[in-house]
């Protein structure tokens, strides 16, 4: 149940679980797809004589990407595996943003 100012959402035990799944699925795409672009810029020792810094930078937040949705994508399936079946779950609007239910 994501509480805010007068309304709330009910959030069953089954539907806790598949929305921690996606989300870990969605991290896990996210990190695999960053790291599929990361192979399409030079090597460092190229990038060296190129002289270019600003593909340094990319280089650097491309892999702050992957680290991550790397975490991420681990933090929903610890969560997803170890959270306790009961009928419903009630959730503050920070813990709802925290587990990606809004932004």
């Amino acid at each position: 149940m994501c509480q805010n100012a007068g309304w709330s959402i009910t959030i069953s035990t089954e539907e806790m679980r598949k929305h921690l799944s996606e989300r870990e699925g969605h991290h896990v795409k996210r990190a695999l797809d960053y790291s599929e672009q990361l192979k399409t810029f030079p090597t460092p020792e190229a990038q060296n004589q190129m002289g270019s810094s600003a593909a340094w930078s990319a280089v650097a937040q491309i892999k702050a990407s992957i680290e991550t949705h790397t975490r991420e994508a681990r933090r929903f399936a610890f969560i997803g595996t170890h959270i306790t079946p009961q009928d419903a779950y009630t959730l503050s609007t920070q813990q709802c943003r925290e587990l990606e239910f809004m932004d």
